[in-house]
């Protein structure tokens, strides 16, 4: 057994050296993911709350014709081999608060966004970047749970994120719900600007 213990609804990623990875999503919800990136192909894929790297280290070589932005908090927690990723596929990670103005800002001069807020404050997250948001543009969620959604490998979900939290969104006439076919499956939940 390696330095993590499993805990249902986060898999870990071993990768040949014997390292070890969080990766806080079930292998479905990885799936999910990278079919709507195939899908949408966003120009520009926006993780807030790489933590450890898990998912970044999965979508990174996926997305590696477009721009993958990983924002975190706390570089420190960023595992060393998902460090090495960005810089050979020649990504950035923002070491800051994802909520000063400065990152949001920055964020928003990009186009053609994907936003995928899952670090420590998915509410807030939420609420910020849905107001730079453009046309076109995707702002998505983890650890969205509505209490009556079946999540595949998730006995016993955990919600960060309810559908109280995001009832503005699912109000705002500018803002559609992103397809449920898939997402009804896992903890994420998403919408487009129109």
């Amino acid at each position: 057994m390696g330095r993590l213990e499993p805990i249902e609804g986060i898999n870990i990623i071993t990768l040949h050296t014997g390292e070890e990875i969080r990766l806080g999503h079930s292998w479905h919800e990885v799936d999910v993911l990278k079919e709507v990136i195939k899908r949408e192909r966003p120009e520009t894929f926006v993780e807030i709350g790489v933590h450890e790297g898990g998912l970044s280290y999965l979508l990174l070589p996926f997305m590696a014709w477009k721009h993958y932005i990983g924002i975190e908090i706390n570089h420190g927690y960023i595992r060393p081999e998902v460090i090495l990723r960005y810089s050979l596929l020649g990504r950035d990670i923002y070491s800051g608060d994802c909520l000063a103005e400065e990152t949001i800002e920055k964020i928003s001069q990009f186009s053609g966004k994907m936003i995928y807020c899952d670090g420590g404050n998915k509410v807030a997250e939420l609420h910020a970047y849905k107001e730079i948001c453009q046309s076109g543009d995707l702002l998505f969620t983890h650890d969205y749970y509505d209490g009556i959604r079946k999540v595949r490998e998730v006995k016993q979900p955990q919600a960060e994120v309810t559908p109280a939290d995001v009832a503005d969104i699912d109000n705002d006439i500018s803002f559609h719900l992103y397809d449920q076919t898939q997402l009804r499956t896992t903890r994420i939940q998403g919408w487009r600007k129109i």
